[in-house]
Parts: C-alpha cells; structure tokens; sequence
C-alpha cells in the first residue's frame, strides 16, 4: 500500500512539473542610446501560464495581472557582493463583457510602455506571454572587467493550499548567456 501511494505522489508530482510554467527563449541585444547610455533589450516567452484558473480568471472580467520580474547580475570579487540592476514588466488584461475584447497594458517600472485590445483568447495569450525587444536596462556605465547575466522570471499571483496557505505561483529562474564584458 505505501508503495502504491510513493508512485501515485511521484506521478501526481512528474506530471505537475511538466506543466509548469516556464520561460523559454531568453535572448537579449545591447543597444547604444543617445545619451551614449547601454540598453540592455530582451526577448522571452512564458510559456503554460493561461490555462485553468488564470484563463478562468481574465475571463471573468478580474484584472490580471503577471509580473515579470528582470535582474542585471555582475559577480564581484566576493560571493556576496554582487551588482544589480533589477527592472519589473507589468502585464495586464482585462475582459470587457460588455464589447467582448481584452484591454492589455505593459508598465515597465510602472511607467505604461504599451497598450491593445484584442478581440479573441488567442490573440491575448501571445500578447501577455511573448515579450518582445523590451528595453529592460538602460546602463550610465560600462560593464567592466566582469560578465554578467540577466535574470527572468514571472509572477503569476497566488492561489491557496489546502483552502487555507496562501501560495505565490512563480516560475523558476531562466539565466541568459553571459554578456562579455565591454
């Protein structure tokens, strides 16, 4: 009988894992402003976010919203002293019943950068998911003689344990490539 309930919970758990949501596809450009200033743009998608109960959710007319947030790291010469540079994208769609179209807005550092509507579910999902050439870091100096990576993940709010644990749905980590120093 333990047995049986080990290899339920490994499957209940492998299959959990399987959809969780993730991003996929970091990519990042350096662009040279002109303030002579580096900015950092990037590229990723989330990828298993709007099925069950946050598709139920927009769908309800609830604002809804996933933060992403983003994160310059530069390792230093000890462990902890670390350099970064942290940046937030606000993603959030509203459904009004009433036209039958999705509202969307992205606020970079809770500035709005940009808004649509959109008619269908299949529209809004590449619009809240798929984030395209966002300038997430505008640098006033060089990197130095250190690498460093950013860092993407994505808030999709919380939901409860056991009807009473409140739980933050996050996804894990997605690092880019190095960017070389200079």
């Amino acid at each position: 009988m333990n047995i049986t309930a080990a290899l339920l919970a490994v499957t209940l758990w492998t299959a959990a894992e399987a959809n969780k949501p993730q991003i996929q596809g970091l990519a990042l450009s350096l662009q040279t402003s002109s303030s002579d200033s580096l900015v950092v743009e990037l590229d990723f998608r989330l990828e298993n976010a709007l099925e069950g109960p946050l598709r139920e959710r927009i769908e309800s007319g609830l604002p809804t919203t996933i933060l992403y947030e983003m994160q310059l790291v530069q390792e230093r010469r000890w462990w902890l002293d670390r350099k970064i540079v942290r940046s937030t994208l606000e993603v959030t769609a509203t459904y009004d019943a009433v036209t039958m179209e999705y509202q969307i807005y992205h606020r970079l550092n809770d500035e709005l950068i940009a808004s649509r509507v959109v008619q269908d579910f299949a529209e809004l999902r590449p619009a809240m998911t798929r984030i395209q050439d966002v300038p997430a870091f505008k640098l006033q100096y060089a990197l130095g003689d250190r690498p460093a990576v950013v860092r993407v993940r994505a808030d999709l709010g919380s939901r409860t344990w056991l009807a009473l644990v409140p739980v933050r749905i996050t996804t894990d980590w997605a690092e880019s490539q190095p960017l070389s120093p200079r």
